[in-house]
């Protein structure tokens, strides 16, 4: 009866970390891209939904690149790539204004709570071939991390003195999870 007990004991905590390692495994990794077109203008955000930093319109004929969609608010949103102020751009768009064939993977939102080590100036994707934001991000912001990819994260955080979020990458080495 008593390695009846342990082993079920076992087996319930193998069973509970399982989605423990899933979610951490998913939060890094290069997101795929898939083809994609606009069906009319882009309206851009800087994440997925409109209590994120506006970033401005774009033409129905902008290349773009999908990665993956998100709900915010109501709405789905889709991260789109394409190239704009001097560097490639990611940022988000209302999922009605594009066209693809394929299947759009979900966001994984998972989060982690951190703080920034050093002044950054952020990036708009994962890279140094990405633009940079306008603003420098000051030592000890507060940020939610959602996703690693090449060395860098993609953050949520605000500005002092904004309102609206912003979503943009920061280095990875440049944060500090909070592990509490």
């Amino acid at each position: 009866m008593k390695l009846r007990i342990l082993a079920l004991a076992l087996a319930l905590a193998l069973l509970l970390c399982a989605p423990l390692a899933v979610a951490d495994n998913s939060y890094e990794g290069t997101l795929e891209p898939i083809d994609a077109s606009l069906n009319q203008k882009m309206a851009l955000r800087s994440g997925p939904g409109t209590n994120y930093t506006e970033l401005g319109t774009y033409g129905q004929n902008t290349a773009i690149t999908l990665y993956e969609q998100e709900m915010g608010g109501t709405v789905s949103w889709g991260q789109v790539e394409f190239r704009a102020d001097g560097g490639l751009v990611r940022a988000y768009t209302g999922m009605k204004r594009i066209y693809t064939e394929k299947d759009v993977p979900w966001a994984n939102t998972a989060t982690r709570d951190a703080v920034l080590l050093c002044d950054v100036t952020p990036k708009r994707g994962p890279g140094d071939n990405y633009a940079p934001c306008n603003k420098t991000l000051k030592e000890g912001a507060k940020l939610t991390l959602y996703h690693e990819e090449n060395g860098y994260v993609t953050a949520d955080f605000t500005y002092p003195g904004d309102d609206l979020l912003t979503r943009a990458w920061i280095p990875a080495d440049d944060v500090q999870v909070n592990l509490y």
